[in-house]
């Protein structure tokens, strides 16, 4: 296990322990409301019969909601704090969840092209090379199948709601590919735009720049969830 990975382990058993907001099981949930948390935008279509994996999305949350659509779930996470969130939700909605320890950069205690959907929680940024997690799941992931992840525009980054001035956002760190920009936010054409037309432009950031993916997944369907707003990508 390298730095990075016991940084994550250390940090996300400690978050469980202060039972931190994303670490609590979804004990409340209903067949009617599964469906509203984990795909309102119903791009994933019907799960019952489906095999899920949920990367690095312990915590009993997803999870949850996938099991009581009838999918067939496997959760994989690093922590083991976090694998136990599964456990309690299995017993609440008495359903099956399958639990995996180990790290998304390495998934070769999986079988290869076996999951219809590949469910990836916000924990992308966690790691420093996309590229590894994505061959991975590529791997994994049945021909034709779904890979869903969450990620952080990284234009907001370290900028939240309380940010909005009435007229924009300040852009006091913004970067491109991983690189500060030190152009002023003025210059990038962002100053005194509104707060639909700043999520629409990073959003095209993110789209235009930041990923590219590799030739892996010209049989697969990507999808690209924002915290801030939902992107479709079908290569």
């Amino acid at each position: 296990m390298d730095a990075i990975a016991l940084y994550n382990l250390e940090r996300w058993n400690t978050l469980a322990r202060e039972d931190a907001l994303f670490t609590r099981p979804a004990l409340d949930l209903t067949p009617e409301t599964a469906r509203e948390a984990i795909d309102p935008q119903n791009l994933l279509g019907a799960v019952s019969g489906k095999s899920v994996l949920l990367l690095a999305g312990g915590g009993g949350q997803q999870s949850a909601a996938f099991a009581l659509l009838g999918a067939n779930v496997t959760v994989f996470d690093l922590s083991d704090a976090q694998l136990g969130r599964e456990k309690v939700v299995a017993d609440h909605y008495s359903v099956t969840i399958e639990t995996v320890g180990g790290d998304m950069r390495d998934l070769s205690g999986l079988p290869a092209s076996h999951f219809d959907i590949v469910y990836h929680p916000y924990s992308l940024s966690l790691v420093p090379d996309a590229q590894v997690v994505f061959a991975e799941v590529a791997r994994v992931l049945k021909p034709n199948g779904i890979y869903h992840f969450t990620l952080l525009n990284p234009f907001m980054a370290g900028m939240t709601f309380s940010d909005w001035d009435g007229e924009s956002y300040r852009l006091r760190a913004p970067y491109v590919q991983g690189r500060t920009v030190t152009t002023p936010a003025r210059e990038l054409g962002f100053s005194g735009r509104s707060k639909a037309d700043f999520s629409s432009s990073t959003e095209h950031r993110i789209r235009a720049d930041t990923f590219r993916y590799p030739e892996w997944f010209s049989r697969k369907r990507l999808h690209s969830v924002s915290l801030f707003g939902q992107q479709r990508y079908v290569p």
